[in-house]
């Protein structure tokens, strides 16, 4: 604890974190009542998740409330939140924000001003700015870092399936995977309809 406090800049009070917080609130209510009419509940979660955690993450660590306030999010080291870490502390914030905001006042009384959120995701708030780092382009980095991820995983399970997989799903994988190699030579002419037929018969025989 005495090496964090020799390692980090000047903490955000938590005054500040509560005006950054309503600044976000008020940025996110229009869209935010568009989608809880839409998809109640689930859709400003969902807005927040592509609002918080993906800026937090981000080379700005901050949202546009917290940059407004001339602070930002760190790991407990002075660097930027992992994309992990970031949505971890967002679900922990929306669930403490439930319970009206429990979890936030905590930070009245620790020592490095953190949050339950900020507890769970090993993150402290302080008083600085990314000057460099511009909203879109930062949102936009940390957007495709997230489907990066997504998309490596995704790769990953299809190179080498789960057990469960592998079995009779993974049969049904690699029957879907055939039939669409094959519509796809039918539709660029490769083969001809009754030559289709044939080979999706016994593909599927």
């Amino acid at each position: 604890m005495d090496e964090l406090k020799k390692t980090t800049p000047e903490l955000a009070s938590v005054g500040t974190r509560f005006i950054a917080l309503f600044i976000d609130v008020l940025i996110l209510f229009i869209p935010g009542g568009v989608l809880h009419a839409t998809v109640p509940f689930v859709g400003p979660v969902v807005m927040g998740f592509f609002y918080y955690p993906i800026l937090h993450a981000s080379p700005m660590q901050a949202t546009l409330g917290k940059k407004v306030m001339g602070i930002l999010v760190t790991d407990s080291s002075g660097k930027t939140l992992s994309l992990s870490m970031a949505v971890l502390r967002y679900f922990v914030a929306a669930a403490s924000a439930g319970l009206c905001f429990i979890g936030h006042f905590l930070a009245l009384f620790t020592d490095h001003r953190q949050a339950v959120h900020d507890l769970v995701a090993d993150s402290i708030v302080v008083r600085g700015e990314n000057v460099d780092a511009r909203f879109i382009d930062a949102w936009l980095d940390s957007f495709r870092r997230f489907f990066g991820a997504g998309q490596k995983a995704f790769r990953d399970i299809q190179s080498d399936p789960p057990d469960f997989l592998k079995r009779d799903g993974g049969r049904k994988t690699a029957r879907f995977d055939e039939l669409e190699r094959v519509f796809e030579l039918k539709q660029k002419g490769a083969i001809t309809e009754e030559e289709y037929q044939k080979l999706k018969a016994e593909i599927l025989g």
